[in-house]
């Protein structure tokens, strides 16, 4: 039995032919930096990952640190900084206000393994860290002394920078030789910084000594008990800068959070209505005595009535005033007890007794009506005391009687 194979299957077999040529033709080995990186993840003899296996080995959790000093907090013990080589500092990402929030940190109670210098930071160290003058490639001369070399044995491979300091007030010096100072202990606030000249004795391919080995541990011992040790991996270019959310601040995190949960409420509202569908009443045109019942609500609502009383008592009294001889601002009061004696008198009394009291119906303000009429059309003209005009008043008449 023969086996036929088909276009489409040919063609399919020769695709997959290429691209896997072009992935070996493509791949790229990485190579080794063929520096030293003093990276904690670096196997290289010019890594410290053996440093970080030592202090696991012997029960101290160690981490790579790999964000701004900034981000620094208590639940990091001792942090390791090493300066990159002078070629590499060049791309280096730290800045001077690096160095400040590494300072503050350690005056928080934090301590510090300062190892080797930054060239262009140099005045940023000693400001800030306070850290020994630092002596580049003056090489090693005499016998290695001090409490630190006591307690590891001789060191091999310590490098050729030397640093210089005043003991005491500047610091103990913890190992040094005739041409200066390897290492460097001193308190800075609630913290402590160990200053150490060279990265050399710590790499993978000299910590294999005893002596290096033991200085390495003393070195990155916690302060207290259970402390974690990181390795500052981010100023030898493995930084990773914090997202933007976590640059915001508090207040603008707040109002964000607020816009989100509104976003969601108003997508939850469109997606699960909670108000119950109703039926709409169709519209139909009001009757006459809805009409009046709504306009009589209005006036009820507007005083409509004691406006209109007011308006009628005040032409009313108005008028009486002018018969009596008193001014029209004359009070209500006033002009009643001028007009009392006169013809028509006990009308403009019981006229001005009455607006004290309320309007409630229609009618009242009909009675009230008819009395502020018939008060002006007696003080108007003059009158005999039964409301008709005398026949002699000693003046014409200028108007049509009312």
């Amino acid at each position: 039995m023969k086996l036929r194979m088909t276009g489409e299957q040919l063609v399919a077999i020769a695709a997959l032919a290429v691209v896997g040529v072009l992935a070996v033709v493509t791949q790229r080995t990485e190579k080794p930096p063929e520096f030293n990186t003093y990276l904690s993840t670096d196997y290289a003899s010019g890594g410290v990952r053996a440093w970080t296996m030592l202090l696991e080995r012997e029960g101290i959790p160690t981490k790579r640190f790999v964000l701004r000093p900034l981000q620094l907090d208590s639940s990091i013990d001792t942090l390791i900084t090493i300066a990159p080589l002078p070629f590499v500092q060049a791309q280096s990402p730290r800045i001077p206000a690096d160095i400040g929030a590494l300072a503050a940190w350690v005056r928080r109670g934090g301590r510090l393994v300062y190892v080797g210098r930054f060239k262009a930071l140099e005045k940023a160290e000693r400001s800030e860290l306070v850290l020994p003058q630092w002596l580049p490639a003056v090489g090693a001369s005499g016998r290695m002394q001090g409490p630190a070399i006591a307690a590891s044995g001789p060191l091999a491979s310590v490098g050729t920078n030397r640093m210089i300091v005043l003991p005491p007030a500047h610091g103990t010096e913890e190992a040094f030789d005739r041409n200066g100072d390897i290492v460097v202990r001193y308190a800075l606030g609630k913290g402590e910084v160990v200053a150490v000249s060279d990265p050399v004795p710590f790499t993978n391919g000299a910590i294999g000594r005893a002596g290096n080995a033991r200085l390495a541990y003393l070195l990155g011992a916690p302060r207290r008990p259970g402390g974690r040790v990181a390795f500052d991996d981010g100023v030898l270019g493995e930084l990773v800068d914090r997202p933007w959310y976590r640059a915001l601040s508090a207040p603008v995190l707040l109002g964000l959070a607020i816009l989100l949960l509104a976003v969601v409420v108003a997508l939850a509202g469109g997606l699960f209505p909670s108000v119950p569908a109703f039926a709409l009443r169709s519209k139909r045109e009001p009757t006459s005595a809805e009409f009046i019942a709504a306009l009589g609500a209005l006036y009820e609502r507007t005083r409509a009535r004691a406006d209109t009383r007011m308006i009628l008592a005040d032409d009313a009294l108005a008028a009486v005033a002018r018969s009596v001889g008193l001014s029209e601002r004359a009070t209500p009061a006033e002009i009643a007890a001028r007009a009392a004696p006169r013809p028509g008198g006990e009308n403009v009394v019981r006229f001005v007794e009455s607006l004290d009291m309320p309007l409630s119906t229609d009618e009242e303000l009909v009675a009230s009506a008819r009395l502020a009429h018939t008060i002006r059309k007696d003080f108007t003209h003059g009158t005999t005391g039964d409301g008709s005009r005398s026949a002699f008043a000693g003046r014409s008449r200028t108007r049509r009687r009312r």
